[in-house]
């Protein structure tokens, strides 16, 4: 569907306002969250967004955490069935602090990856960009998460990450 275009005097309907003019959908994590000795990815308490059916969404997903180098973090887009993500992810490379660096990967709604920690007390950003077509299914859209490899140090996603959705089509 295109967007559409508004005539002088026309009255606009309520699916018109909260279709296309209400802004960005958006949420925001208000809390941290520590995970420890856990490898299975699982939905954020509060990264988590429901999408309309038969749309496209320009989407930013800002992911800000806290995590040692031996144990870093793996991130993945839980979808509605039969969407499609398609974008770029900016994330630090796992590993050691002394060999830490940034990558830019290509990302869809089946890619996981993992994303290096530098320390317990030191925030790290992992970002992603893209076109999210969501098809015939409504549903919620989660950023996933968990330890990369295990361990008693915590992992944290923190408050201020958040999930920024803007309609296009």
């Amino acid at each position: 569907m295109a967007i559409p275009v508004f005539n002088t005097g026309q009255v606009l309907t309520a699916a018109h306002v909260n279709d296309w003019l209400r802004g960005p959908l958006w949420v925001r994590k208000t809390s941290d969250q520590a995970l420890s000795n856990d490898t299975s990815v699982q939905d954020d308490s509060e990264l988590v967004i429901s999408v309309d059916s038969n749309v496209r969404y320009h989407a930013e997903f800002f992911v800000l955490y806290r995590s040692s180098p031996g144990n870093d973090m793996k991130i993945n887009l839980r979808v509605p069935s039969g969407a499609i993500f398609r974008g770029y992810a900016f994330r630090p490379m796992g590993g050691a602090a002394d060999t830490f660096d940034h990558d830019l990967n290509t990302w869809n709604e089946d890619t996981q990856l993992a994303s290096g920690g530098i320390g317990s007390a030191t925030d790290i950003v992992f970002m992603i960009r893209g076109l999210l077509s969501i098809a015939g299914t409504a549903g919620t859209v989660a950023v996933q998460w968990a330890q990369q490899a295990g361990g008693a140090t915590a992992t944290t996603v923190r408050a201020g990450s958040f999930i920024a959705l803007q309609r296009v089509d």
